[in-house]
């Protein structure tokens, strides 16, 4: 009886102690997701280290990644998102949580953003340009059953809608509310609305050639555009996005082809550079001249004044949560596609 009492009394007794220690961890990590929801990601990370011991979750590091890298330690965040990765090869940050702490306005705020910067405009340009490496990527299919249907698994991957739901649920992970009322200030602006159309522009040799003949103003003001280039990170960005969907893409194919592919992680890990390099020199002629195209119309003050912007840290915050948001919807929604082409070829007895 004296036995049983005591087994009655330890096991009441790791009752408190696991209760109290659940109840300790969920403050704690409530403390730090709270200063991470609020842009404070200094004060978020010994709350949020903490609560990595207390409850190694993989949302806990993702936030602990995003926080060292928005405080420039790459280093550090690299190993946080790493450790994502080590218990979650397919985790995504439940931004639904992110979204659900967001007010109305919030909500509504980062759809006008999205609205207001040509969101889903962006997004078919970049599905589009990442479609037609596709041909680069699977040469080896040899039949057009095998092509068409492989084209329809990238119709559906890339979908408006589904792309736009996640690229959503990016900014809401990020969110800032005093930065994206700036934000979306500088977007409802004229100079900001007249900028919103720049991005890698088609056109052909004869426009290239009209705008090189016709060129800006001057020296000074073409000066001016490469320096308001490099303040928004068009090109850097854009290459930056194409190249880690390419890359997401062919990870997924690989975890499905194993040894049918030709392709190991390091040959994976080496593409994803030279597409990277490849992007940067193929997109930034044909960003530079949308912007020498939008500059023509804008004086030398009003481009300053767009250097301004997206030099202040509004405007890096902005370029820089836009970035993340895109690579992260493009690249799960690549990922996802690679997957299903691998199958497709593993089950057709392709070689790739």
């Amino acid at each position: 009886m004296n036995e049983l009492l005591k087994v009655k009394n330890l096991a009441a007794l790791i009752v408190l102690v696991y209760a109290g220690s659940a109840y300790a961890s969920s403050e704690i990590c409530e403390k730090g997701m709270r200063h991470f929801r609020a842009g404070e990601y200094g004060a978020a990370l010994s709350p949020l280290e903490e609560c990595s011991y207390l409850n190694p979750d993989p949302s806990v590091y993702y936030m602990l990644g995003y926080s060292c890298y928005e405080l420039n330690n790459h280093e550090k965040s690299r190993e946080y998102f790493d450790q994502v990765y080590l218990i979650d090869p397919d985790f995504r940050f439940d931004a639904g949580k992110a979204a659900n702490s967001l007010s109305g306005s919030d909500i509504s705020l980062i759809h006008e953003l999205l609205e207001l910067s040509g969101a889903k405009k962006r997004l078919s340009f970049y599905a589009a340009v990442i479609s037609r490496g596709l041909p680069l990527i699977h040469s080896g299919m040899k039949t057009d059953r095998t092509r068409q249907d492989i084209l329809d698994l990238v119709k559906d991957a890339y979908k408006e809608d589904v792309l736009y739901r996640h690229l959503y649920e990016e900014y809401a992970a990020g969110f800032r509310r005093d930065p994206a009322v700036s934000a979306k200030k500088w977007l409802s602006s004229d100079i900001g609305m007249r900028l919103t159309g720049s991005g890698a522009a088609a056109g052909g040799n004869e426009r290239r050639d009209l705008l090189l003949s016709g060129g800006v103003r001057n020296h000074s003001s073409m000066e001016l555009v490469i320096k308001l280039e490099g303040a928004m990170l068009s090109s850097v960005s854009a290459a930056e996005i194409i190249s880690l969907s390419m890359f997401e893409l062919m990870k997924g194919m690989q975890s499905e082809l194993q040894e049918q592919s030709s392709l190991d992680s390091a040959d994976i890990d080496m593409l994803h550079g030279s597409i990277r390099r490849y992007s940067v020199d193929e997109l930034q002629p044909d960003i530079m001249l949308s912007l020498m195209d939008i500059c023509r119309d804008l004086t030398d003050e009003e481009i300053r004044t767009a250097i301004r912007f997206y030099s202040s840290p509004e405007g890096i915050w902005f370029s820089g949560i836009s970035s993340d948001a895109y690579s992260r919807a493009l690249g799960a929604a690549s990922k996802n596609l690679g997957i299903k082409i691998g199958k497709t070829v593993m089950t057709r007895g392709l070689s790739f």
